[in-house]
């Protein structure tokens, strides 16, 4: 499970000592993990000082995407569509550190494959959700013709 402090607020100057502090942290949960079991962590880490915990209001617990079999036909046209993509690159199974869409799927399969068909530079990878994110035009392409060649694939 990985956390992310991504909102800290306290005094509106910095010479004013802070009535209160707040701060908002993200969690996206490792599979073996629960939103409960991270919130009772984060509570005894921080009980001994006072402090409050609460998910924010409008905000919901997610849980993890349960790992997806990767001895299914549809892992196996991934694999080919990755040596497609990687010209010639192996495939391995690995976890997203992201919250993605796949979370709304969970009621509808029991698999969910985050898969981008591009090369990307690490230039591009640390620009993820950063200033000036962006994809080169080269992958911008290959990812139009790998969708194309996923779409095929399952069109039988």
């Amino acid at each position: 499970t990985t956390t992310a402090p991504t909102m800290l607020s306290g005094s509106v100057k910095d010479n004013v000592l802070p009535q209160a502090a707040t701060a908002m942290v993200n969690f996206r949960l490792h599979p073996r993990d629960s939103s409960e079991s991270v919130m009772a962590h984060v509570q005894r880490l921080v009980e001994p000082f006072g402090v409050e915990v609460a998910i924010a209001p409008g905000n919901l617990a997610s849980e993890a995407s349960p790992l997806s079999p990767t001895d299914t036909p549809a892992w196996r046209t991934l694999q080919a569509l990755a040596h497609w993509t990687g010209d010639g690159a192996p495939i391995a199974p690995g976890l997203v550190v992201g919250a993605t869409d796949a979370r709304h799927f969970r009621e509808l399969t029991n698999a969910s494959y985050r898969f981008l068909p591009m090369i990307a530079s690490p230039a591009e990878i640390a620009g993820f959700h950063g200033t000036d994110e962006h994809l080169s035009v080269a992958n911008m392409g290959r990812m139009v013709e790998g969708y194309a060649r996923l779409i095929m694939a399952f069109d039988d």
